[in-house]
């Protein structure tokens, strides 16, 4: 439970409040923070936080919480899932934070298991109202803190900074000028200046043999004769069993997409007519190791299928395998037994939705870049906008207005998708075990209260051949300028490789690699100042997407998008630079996934109808690669540049000043 934050809540300090422990540094700070109140309210926020701190350190903290919180903490800790980072890397930067301040404690971080088995047992001991008391409550070093925006102050900074610099030039002989000018051109020089033949040669590197001709492929088997149909991919998982079930989206007006994901956050926060929303999270956390809700589509390979979408609402959930009981049954509660009649409940979560979209729509305009630039040239990415993107966030704003009316409209609306959508016949599920655990998955399944599917569809035509629902997709904008406060820019260039009559394969992905870690990133980060450049194109739908990151440029970003053709048709390289490519973009092909991301992706290939012969054609188009087949696509680039699909996200006063570029700004 979290006792604090309702207490906090209840009071009035809204409803987005959050607590951190940094302990990466050599005293480790604790802190509490409240979002989208006032600054007026500070000193009784800090005082209605220590009262409600000396309550629960008075009264005990609640045991099955501890132990959930342990539990899960734990769970985390054994699985050592980083998503795509490296192990290696998480691991090497995670020493750091002991290892900076004392050498005799470098490894310190793994040797997790003794201290779950020891934080367990100090739950009876008193050890964590203990701790409350004496490093909370009694502590001498708290800082009261409250910030508010200013929406001039990027403007304020600019100005003092050009003050300080013409001051400075100001002070500066005319030799002192013209040597920091001198100064400044050799710089520039030295950022172009190539590198010796010789000083390259003396960098190892591996050659094209040392290469495997084939890439990893793990396959999906369609199970029938089950409750649901099941797709199980068969991974080693060492005990934990992932699964996700999924639901084709019902039919419904486009305009009530953005439900979809206000459903997914309620599921999670509101009460249920077995437990309390702080209760069943101490159930999951105890036995799983977490059950997550979403939207996502799935798409198949478009040189057979073309413009495929399918929008699904997921239920996602992983256990040890003798815990997938509860996995089950937890996942069943909140899909059938979440009361979405506690509107004082969704006016709280509106609220609180509101403020977290708020702030990341001002901390990560990166990805609002990508998210407005995806949707502009997919159907499926801009239905994906309307459940939980910029038109998602505009929904949840007007609710915002009057939350209390807005928990009162939404209820319904709820209540009746999720009778719509969580129904067997719409349901599959995928799961990523080992044969012995996916038997025990199977009695589970047939043993849970899941209704079994009465539509009489194969297993294989309902997750291969299903012909999803449509929706329309409004017309989108194909060029757009949104300001946001801060410094840096985000410009983004996007096309179709399909809709311009060129396949996939190899090329494309070498391509990709020099484009982002050559041409663009010379332009962009090394001349332009740019933080970085990312190129993504996706060989199932076909997208291309260019995007620079925390650039200080706009106009002359999309400029150095124009050269992106001129560039593929002179490219030329020698063996030694083409081989350095080839190894790069077989790394981000061959680098190590966990067992859920290979599970993840087996089923996503499934579906797309993607085999390992495919796989494999493409690998050795990469290792045969040439400069005359990349030559082949600077055709490519130079349509998508002119077709104009672009975006910028940025200071305000660098995307006005760049208005004309754009059809809204």
């Amino acid at each position: 439970g979290a006792p604090v934050k309702e207490a906090l809540v209840k009071a009035g300090f809204g409803s987005d409040i959050s607590a951190n422990f940094d302990s990466g540094i050599q005293q480790g700070i604790f802190s509490v923070m409240a979002s989208g109140i006032g600054a007026d309210k500070r000193d009784a926020f800090y005082e209605t936080l220590m009262s409600e701190l000396k309550k629960v350190a008075e009264e005990g903290v609640s045991k099955k919480s501890l132990m959930a919180a342990i539990n899960r903490a734990e769970f985390s800790y054994r699985e050592a899932d980083f998503g795509s980072y490296p192990k290696g890397l998480i691991y090497n930067l995670s020493a750091y934070d002991t290892w900076l301040y004392d050498d005799s404690m470098a490894f310190e971080k793994f040797h997790g298991n003794e201290l779950y088995k020891k934080l367990r047992s100090l739950i009876d001991e008193g050890y964590f109202e203990k701790l409350i008391k004496e490093d909370l409550l009694q502590s001498d070093h708290c800082a009261l803190t409250a910030m508010e925006p200013d929406d001039t102050l990027a403007e304020k900074k600019e100005k003092e900074l050009k003050e300080k610099l013409a001051a400075y030039k100001n002070s500066l002989s005319e030799k002192e000028i013209e040597e920091l000018i001198a100064k400044s051109i050799h710089e520039k020089e030295y950022l172009e200046e190539k590198d010796s033949p010789e000083d390259i040669a003396k960098i190892p590197l591996l050659s094209i043999e040392d290469i495997g001709k084939e890439t990893l492929f793990d396959d999906s088997e369609i199970v029938e004769g089950l409750k649901v149909p099941v797709i199980h991919q068969n991974i080693v998982t060492n005990g934990i069993t992932y699964m996700t079930m999924f639901f084709d989206l019902p039919e419904m007006k486009t305009e009530e997409l953005p439900y979809v994901s206000l459903l997914s956050t309620a599921m999670a926060y509101i009460d249920t007519t077995e437990h309390s929303y702080l209760d069943l999270n101490d159930e999951i956390n105890t036995y799983t190791g977490g059950i997550t809700t979403g939207f996502t589509s799935f798409n198949k390979y478009r040189v057979q299928y073309k413009d495929y979408n399918r929008p699904v609402f997921l239920v996602k959930s992983k256990a040890l395998s003798e815990n997938m009981k509860y996995a089950f049954a937890y996942s069943l509660e909140q899909m059938y037994k979440t009361k979405f009649s506690d509107t004082k409940r969704l006016a709280e979560i509106i609220t609180e939705e509101y403020s977290k979209l708020k702030m990341t729509i001002g901390s990560d305009p990166f990805q609002v870049a990508v998210t407005r630039l995806k949707g502009y040239i997919s159907d499926n990415v801009a239905t994906g906008d309307m459940v939980n993107g910029t038109v998602y966030y505009e929904f949840i704003k007007k609710l915002a207005e009057n939350p209390e009316e807005g928990g009162k409209q939404v209820a319904g609306k709820l209540e009746e998708l999720a009778g719509k959508l969580f129904v067997p016949e719409n349901c599959f599920i995928s799961v990523t075990c080992d044969e012995k655990d996916f038997e025990g998955f199977k009695k589970e399944l047939e043993n849970s209260e899941l209704s079994a599917s009465t539509s009489g569809t194969t297993a294989v035509d309902k997750i291969l051949n299903f012909t999803p629902v449509r929706f329309e997709v409004p017309d989108k904008v194909k060029n757009e300028g949104i300001t946001v406060s801060g410094a840096v820019n985000y410009a983004g260039m996007g096309g179709n490789f399909y809709a311009e009559n060129y396949e996939p394969g190899g090329t494309i992905k070498f391509i990709t690699k020099i484009l982002s870690t050559g041409f663009l990133w010379d332009e962009i980060r090394v001349k332009g100042g740019a933080y970085g450049c990312i190129v993504s194109i996706d060989g199932i739908t076909g997208e291309v997407m260019i995007v620079s990151y925390r650039d200080p440029h706009v106009r002359e970003t999309f400029e150095t998008y124009g050269k992106i053709g001129d560039f593929l048709e002179g490219f030329e390289a020698d063996e030694r630079t083409m081989t350095k490519f080839i190894i790069g973009t077989i790394s981000g092909i061959d680098r190590p996934n966990t067992p859920a991301t290979r599970g993840n992706l087996a089923l996503i290939r499934k579906i797309a109808g993607i085999d390992a012969e495919r796989l494999n054609k493409t690998r050795a188009e990469i290792l045969s690669c040439t400069p005359e087949a990349v030559h082949k696509y600077a055709d490519l680039f130079r349509k998508i540049y002119k077709n104009n699909v672009i975006i910028a996200v940025g200071n305000d006063k660098e995307i006005k000043k760049n208005a004309e570029l754009f059809s809204t700004v």
